[in-house]
């Protein structure tokens, strides 16, 4: 492998196992209880390789384990270049890192206005008879409850150009008697914009080119999703709220990531979902589906062995 493939992103996260105890007749040991186990995956940036490498059961990641984890990649010569994970228990890493808007040391990308409930309640009920224009959103999108608050594709047909336009359409029909409508609808078309950057697969993806094919114009609007998530407070709070400051870090990362891969390698664009947390939470689904736990959690002894498979 050369030195650009070498370029390695490194991506960890939790995943929930069954506290159930295990006897391993393997080892003639008993595994458990555990309540998860944290992961390390690692993958290529420019080329399709990807590589479990790490797990362990009820164990945090800190600061000194990342480093370890990074040294022993580096002395077999992959150059760790970005760091991918959530923003739940990392947040506790972060600050041990230094890591925030003002001083991103390195790379970090976390996994991707107010809106009224009533304007999309409404586009709801428009939905309802013989017009359809947002056909993806139901009650379901808007009554989430518990862990559905978590559910990315939820999220991603909510924030489309889909609903962006269907909100636009309604208002400028007069369907709608909200005020807001179109801060609405701008706001919904923002976030979609910005999830296409952050998940391209190709160079060009479905008319969204990777960043760095249209950088100036691809900056200006990072910029102004950065100024946008900044000002903004969500209902009810005075402060930023942890998904608002992960969006500024994402920014801030690509746009320094890429400037260094063009120095250093001479790159000229960065595919986007390589620097999303897609790869680990494929890694978990798989396992379960592995062992028909797929809507449970898996045991930490299935989770010993399968891993091993992939």
């Amino acid at each position: 492998m050369t030195s650009r493939e070498k370029l390695t992103v490194i991506c960890f996260d939790e995943t929930y196992v069954s506290n159930r105890l295990c006897y391993d007749k393997k080892n003639e040991h008993v595994i458990g209880p555990h309540k998860c186990v944290q992961t390390v995956v690692v993958r290529g940036l420019t080329s399709n390789w990807k590589q479990p490498i790490f797990y362990d059961y009820d164990t945090k990641m800190t600061k000194e384990l990342l480093f370890n984890i990074i040294e022993e990649l580096h002395k077999i010569d992959f150059n760790v270049i970005a760091m991918v994970s959530d923003m739940g228990p990392s947040t506790w890493l972060w600050r041990t890192l230094n890591i925030s808007i003002e001083n991103t040391t390195g790379f970090v990308l976390p996994n991707s206005k107010y809106v009224g409930k009533s304007i999309l309640q409404t586009l709801l009920k428009i939905d309802s008879g013989d017009l359809k224009l947002a056909y993806r959103l139901t009650e379901r999108h808007l009554e989430v409850q518990g862990c559905g608050r978590m559910n990315v594709k939820l999220a991603s047909q909510v924030f489309s150009d889909t609903v962006a336009k269907a909100i636009a359409y309604c208002g400028e029909k007069n369907y709608l008697d909200k005020q807001n409508w179109k801060d609405a609808s701008e706001m919904i078309l923002l976030f979609n914009n910005w999830f296409d950057i952050f998940n391209t697969q190709h160079k060009f993806d479905g008319g969204t080119p990777s960043y760095g094919i249209n950088l100036e114009h691809q900056d200006e609007f990072l910029d102004k999703m950065s100024t946008f998530i900044l000002e903004m407070r969500v209902y009810g709070k005075k402060t930023l709220v942890p998904f608002q400051k992960g969006i500024a870090v994402c920014n801030k990362s690509l746009k320094s990531l890429l400037k260094y891969l063009k120095d250093e390698h001479g790159m000229e664009y960065i595919i986007g979902r390589r620097l999303n947390q897609d790869i680990i939470e494929n890694l978990f689904s798989f396992l379960k589906g592995m062992t028909g736990s797929a809507s449970s959690s898996i045991t930490a002894l299935d989770f010993k062995y399968w891993q091993v498979f992939i």
